[in-house]
């Protein structure tokens, strides 16, 4: 299990910015513009992509998340609960790494 803390603050009708935190407090990365949709009520979802500087010699990382699943609540804060693709795409001339998909379940709690 993995534990981060998100916030999401609000633009404008479903968009968001997205700020990712690990448990002590540090920023790991920002999502300026993150298009929330809601395919019919009580469900939402998201995608968005992001280069990774962490990437073996003679790459280019590239993850790109797609999460959809339910939001709980009848208003903020919600809760969340969702399925996460993530994959890991790697490109370069020399780059052996492979690609790599990999699916998660993902629970958004509000922190009081």
């Amino acid at each position: 299990m993995t534990n981060t803390i998100a916030t999401l603050e609000h633009r404008a009708g479903l968009r968001y910015r997205l700020e990712v935190f690990d448990p002590e407090g540090a920023s790991l990365f920002v999502v300026d513009e993150l298009d929330f949709t809601a395919p019919e009520s009580g469900r939402y979802q998201f995608e968005y992509a992001r280069a990774i500087a962490d990437a073996p010699d003679g790459c280019a990382r590239v993850d790109r998340r797609f999460q959809r699943g339910l939001f709980f609540g009848e208003a903020p804060p919600f809760r969340l609960e969702a399925d996460e693709d993530l994959e890991v795409r790697f490109a370069g001339e020399g780059c052996r790494a492979e690609d790599a998909l990999v699916r998660f379940t993902v629970r958004w709690v509000p922190i009081p």
